[in-house]
């Protein structure tokens, strides 16, 4: 369904920060998807290969608790990095049930590219603001994560 709101919200809602830092997420994925689409991923992906590249090897259970994500979400975008050749499950050492997810050497370079990718995105989504306004707000939208609730 499209959004009624395609310029600008009414200043109503403008004045609520929950609802603009939606607006400004599902506006913001929208364009940095269609970024990376040419690697064949999504942010999701990018998240999940970001996070396998800095830990290692992780249970699904982990890769959710760590992104915040649901455990059902992390098997569809496991098996999309699996159908990929970018991540792959192994048996987990200390737990038979469970598989340790890894990123593969492909899976790192692929990474490098959305990460290259990303930084363009980031120079067209906020490349207009002063360096020290986009040290400010990353600073900000840092402070607001660490103390938003993860439930």
């Amino acid at each position: 369904m499209a959004s009624i709101f395609r310029e600008m919200p009414p200043r109503q809602l403008t004045e609520l920060p929950a609802f603009l830092v939606q607006a400004v997420h599902r506006r913001g994925r929208r364009v940095y998807n269609a970024a990376l689409k040419p690697l064949g991923l999504e942010a999701r992906h990018v998240g999940v290969l970001g996070l396998l590249a800095a830990s290692g090897p992780l249970i699904q259970r982990q890769i959710a608790e760590a992104l915040d994500i649901d455990k059902s979400s992390v098997v569809t975008i496991v098996d999309d990095l699996e159908r990929a050749g970018l991540a792959e499950r192994r048996p987990a050492p200390r737990d038979r049930r469970a598989y340790a997810v890894r990123i593969t050497e492909r899976g790192r370079e692929r990474l490098a590219q959305a990460v290259a990718t990303s930084a363009r995105v980031d120079a067209e989504l906020f490349g207009w603001l002063p360096p020290e306004e986009l040290a400010a707000f990353t600073a900000t939208l840092r402070k607001l994560l660490a103390r938003m609730p993860a439930d």
